[in-house]
């Protein structure tokens, strides 16, 4: 997962815990090999799902069967995921492409 698809994450957890809109739902990436999928709760509590493919899956993976973990957070928990994946995303800076 690159730089600038973490800082897409995080504001995908940062719209959720304020309610707002998806502009994507699930959420993928370059590397398909993780995706994030949201599922209708409540206002105050949300559910997400981690689908893992490819590589990601466990080596002892059925090609017939799907291999996912659901979370379930609070809007004050999906704020701190969202601060925390930001203090981890800071250790990384943003490479610049060089012209």
């Amino acid at each position: 997962m690159t730089t600038w698809e973490v800082k897409e994450l995080i504001g995908w957890f940062t719209d959720l815990a304020n309610n707002e809109k998806l502009k994507c739902n699930p959420i993928e990436f370059t590397e398909p090999n993780l995706s994030f999928e949201y599922f209708e709760t409540s206002d105050s509590d949300k559910k997400f799902r981690m689908r893992f493919a490819l590589e990601s899956r466990p080596q002892s993976a059925d090609t017939d069967n799907e291999y996912f973990v659901d979370f379930f957070y609070s809007l004050n928990g999906l704020k701190q995921l969202s601060a925390d994946l930001t203090n981890e995303l800071d250790k990384f800076p943003e490479r610049k492409i060089k012209r």
